[in-house]
C-alpha cells in the first residue's frame, strides 16, 4: 500500500465529501476505498480510526451496501460507543435507510 502523506487531512476531506447528499457513485466508491485504507494506520488515534470507519460506513450506505455499512459503523462504535450519530447511522444501516 502506498504511504499516505497526511492521513488526518485526507480523513477530513473524505468526511466533508461523503454526504448526504451523496456524490456520484464513482466518488463514493473512492471515498469508501480511501476510508478503508486509513482504518489500519497506526498514525491515527482511536477517534480518527473511528471516524474513518464511520466515513466508510456512510459511503457504503450511499452505495446501497447495507452489510458493509453495518460492518464499518459497528467498528466506529467500538471506538466511540457514546456517539449518538454513529448509533443513528447504524440503525439506519440495519433498516436499509441511508
Amino acid at each position: 500500500m502506498p504511504e499516505i502523506a497526511d492521513p488526518v487531512a485526507l480523513l477530513g476531506r473524505l468526511f466533508d465529501r461523503v454526504g448526504p447528499p451523496y456524490p456520484e457513485r464513482a466518488t463514493l466508491q473512492a471515498i469508501f476505498d480511501s476510508a478503508r485504507a486509513l482504518w489500519p494506520l497506526e498514525s491515527l488515534d482511536a477517534a480518527q480510526r473511528g471516524e474513518a470507519a464511520y466515513v466508510a460506513g456512510v459511503a457504503a450506505a450511499g452505495l446501497g451496501d447495507s452489510a458493509q455499512c453495518v460492518r464499518w459503523v459497528s467498528r466506529a462504535l467500538t471506538l466511540k460507543p457514546d456517539s449518538r450519530g454513529y448509533r443513528v447511522m447504524l440503525d439506519n444501516c440495519r433498516n436499509g435507510a441511508p
